[in-house]
């Protein structure tokens, strides 16, 4: 829903609350179709608007600190540098939004491949964060208004619409909107569009929450009054920022579900497919013992007619011994002698045997795992959520022989997290392993923490950047992992040094895990694991 015509008018509310007459400071990009712009709020400090124009995830998201690397980014809308935000407003029944300068205007349009960000400046100059042909929208066709005007448009023309004339607004009221209103009309008898009133002013002003859907795994974030349920409600928060971002944090972990879900299930069918046809050959082998006594009978034929053979012939017809009147044509290799030929055919009759004893003795085995097959595959189609379905990973790697869903990195040789999908946290699982994870992986410039005073894991967040800071929340959440997976893990604060790596020595007959450090800062944090802080995988994050 967060791209819900009506969401984004409670958004932008939000928005102007929160970011009117903040000084526009920076604007730029280090991601694919994700435009950073950094506010300086007055008497305080900066809030960064992400705004995402990615046709699958376009949003809009406030964050309260960002970085921006030293290298592969790019400058847009410079001309809006030291601006203040005048206003924000949204047009009447488009998903465009507007963020007012004195200078000119930046325009986001949320329209499926043409979302895109616009900047328009007084002077008539546009500029286009994306690459779009010219003409493929103007927003001054549009009429924008402050979100509460728009709010009391939509509530007041709803209200008296019939019936007839409402169901043209049905391609933006959207569909959840539509199913809880419908689901209402049901339960009290009251006409749909009263409901979907109802339902929108919810919308409006209602505390939001953040819930899974199981069958299929899906995000939804609606008002917390929606009366569905089948879902499991994550989150609830009057902030609808903070519903968006804790809806990006558990998109990833969907997204990592039907990742490891598709390739276990490609795995297992590949698997079934391979033994039930193997199978399918066997059990006829093992059923039919005529094979291996026809090969016998022929070399016992060819030994009793030697005589009957005669020089280059390629077949013989001779007598069936056990069926008066009957013959049996013997293929004969005329490269080898009468005798020859009869050997070759008890080695047949032998092989046969062999092989028949041979199947049956790995069939049930062959069957079993079959079986097993078949069980996970039920299993895998009953698993909801994303540790089962890493365990169940877990398990059928244990044959060594899934390697699409191995993973054979130098990271997988420890704990692994991930903060705002830009930042990787690995943490040692014990000393040996974390010598491993200080002195041979990690890099010089990357972040070291470690409890201190008592043992503990260490933990290294990588630095692609190369900066000599780390972002405060990223630091704590660092910290937060390191204090966790310590001895002082039980005390309410854990005080945790830090420094980059290039700074931390391991000297000559230091005991492992023990490290000297050149120089250190210390925080003291709350010993967990944040919430920002993403598991690669349930087995990654165990004690």
């Amino acid at each position: 829903m967060i791209k819900n015509y009506f969401f984004l008018i409670r958004q932008c509310r939000e928005l102007s609350q929160k970011l009117s007459g903040a000084i526009l400071t920076d604007a730029f990009t280090q991601e694919k179709d994700v435009l950073m712009i950094e506010f300086l709020l007055p008497g305080r400090s900066s809030e960064f608007l992400e705004i995402s124009c990615s046709q699958q995830s376009a949003h809009l998201l406030i964050r309260e600190s960002y970085h921006r690397a030293k290298k592969n980014t790019i400058d847009f809308f410079k001309t809006l540098d030291t601006q203040k935000l005048e206003s924000v407003e949204i047009a009447l029944y488009e998903r465009v939004i507007k963020l007012q300068f004195a200078s000119g205007t930046l325009y986001f349009n949320i329209h499926g491949n043409q979302t895109n960000v616009l900047f328009t400046g007084t002077d008539g100059n546009t500029e286009s964060f994306l690459k779009s042909e010219e003409g493929e929208w103007l927003p001054e066709s549009f009429t924008f208004y402050t979100p509460e005007h728009v709010t009391e448009l939509v509530s007041a023309e709803c209200n008296s619409l019939p019936l007839a004339d409402f169901e043209k607004l049905y391609r933006i009221i959207g569909k959840d909107i539509l199913e809880e209103a419908g689901e209402r009309a049901k339960a009290n008898g009251v006409a749909l569009q009263v409901n979907v009133t109802a339902v929108l002013n919810e919308v409006f002003y209602s505390p939001f929450s953040l819930r899974t859907y199981t069958n299929p795994p899906r995000l939804l974030a609606c008002p917390e009054s929606f009366t569905q349920t089948s879902s499991e409600i994550l989150r609830v928060s009057v902030s609808v920022n903070e519903i968006i971002k804790h809806r990006l944090i558990e998109q990833h972990k969907v997204e990592h579900y039907k990742k490891i879900h598709t390739q276990i299930a490609k795995h297992l069918q590949k698997e079934k497919a391979f033994l039930s046809q193997k199978i399918s050959k066997m059990k006829p082998v093992i059923a039919d013992a005529s094979r291996e006594q026809l090969y016998k009978k022929c070399a016992d034929l060819l030994l009793s007619n030697l005589y009957l053979v005669e020089e280059k012939t390629t077949k013989i017809q001779l007598a069936d011994y056990e069926q008066e009147g009957m013959t049996i044509d013997i293929k004969i290799d005329p490269a080898l002698t009468p005798a020859h030929n009869a050997d070759v055919y008890y080695a047949k009759a032998r092989n046969a045997g062999k092989q028949r004893a041979q199947f049956a003795k790995e069939l049930p085995g062959i069957e079993k795992k079959l079986e097993r097959f078949i069980e996970q595959e039920k299993r895998l189609n009953d698993i909801k959520n994303l540790k089962e379905i890493e365990q169940l990973a877990d398990e059928i790697l244990s044959s060594g022989k899934n390697k699409e869903i191995k993973d054979n990195s130098p990271e997988a040789k420890f704990r692994r997290f991930y903060i705002f999908d830009q930042y990787t946290v690995l943490v040692g699982k014990d000393a040996h392993n974390n010598d491993v994870l200080t002195v041979q992986f990690a890099k010089p410039n990357d972040f070291w923490f470690h409890a201190r005073s008592v043992s503990g894991s260490h933990v290294v967040v990588r630095n692609e950047s190369n900066k000599d800071t780390l972002d405060k929340t990223v630091l704590q959440a660092a910290a937060s992992l390191a204090a966790f997976y310590s001895k002082a893990k039980s005390a309410k604060l854990v005080p945790v040094a830090y420094t980059q790596k290039k700074y931390v020595v391991k000297r000559k007959g230091m005991h492992p895990g023990m490290v000297g450090l050149l120089k250190e800062k210390v925080v003291m944090v709350k010993p967990e694991i944040p919430a920002i802080c993403i598991p690669y995988g349930a087995k990654d994050a165990e004690e």
